[in-house]
């Protein structure tokens, strides 16, 4: 319809054209991001290689990767129309996620033992341990201190305090 409006008469202008084909202004402006251009053979074979590429490696090659290999194939083309030509055929690179690896902590650390194993045997008083927290509450903020004996495994001591918010 665009076309139409397009070989109109001059005496009509695009708000009129629009009312008439009961289409709204925006539309008349709207530049459709697909164009009808058709795909040169040089073009279509690349998309085939970049697709057969993508299928081999698992979707792992990016744009960087793609130009790399299709300049090898004996196509010139750059990143940026590599990456034009990936959009255009729906290519996309999967980038795999970041392994998270965990220490072994069953096992002892390799150069020092483990200092405190003597504190289960004798049952002493010698070894205290602090912590500080805080807790928000509607009258503002609660702070706890606590000390525990890591012998007994109980808490030996603790100090509260209440900080008011105006």
């Amino acid at each position: 319809m665009i076309t139409k409006m397009n070989k109109a008469h001059e005496c009509y202008n695009t708000r009129e054209l629009c009312q008439l084909l009961k289409l709204p202004r925006s539309r008349y402006y709207y530049q459709a991001k697909v164009s009808n251009k058709p795909i040169s053979d040089t073009t279509n074979s690349m998309i085939q290689s970049m697709r057969k590429i993508s299928i081999e490696t698992g979707y792992t090659y990016g744009k960087r990767r793609l130009k790399h290999h299709l300049n090898t194939k004996g196509y010139q083309i750059g990143i940026y129309a590599v990456a034009s030509l990936m959009k255009g055929a729906n290519i996309k690179a999967i980038r795999p996620k970041k392994r998270h690896y965990y220490p072994d902590t069953g096992a002892l650390h390799k150069t020092t033992n483990n200092l405190l194993d003597h504190i289960l045997i004798n049952k002493k008083a010698i070894h205290w341990v602090g912590d500080i927290t805080y807790i928000k509450t509607y009258q503002g903020w609660s702070y706890l201190a606590s000390v525990l004996d890591l012998a007994l495994r109980q808490v030996v001591g603790l100090c509260q305090s209440i900080l008011m918010l105006n």
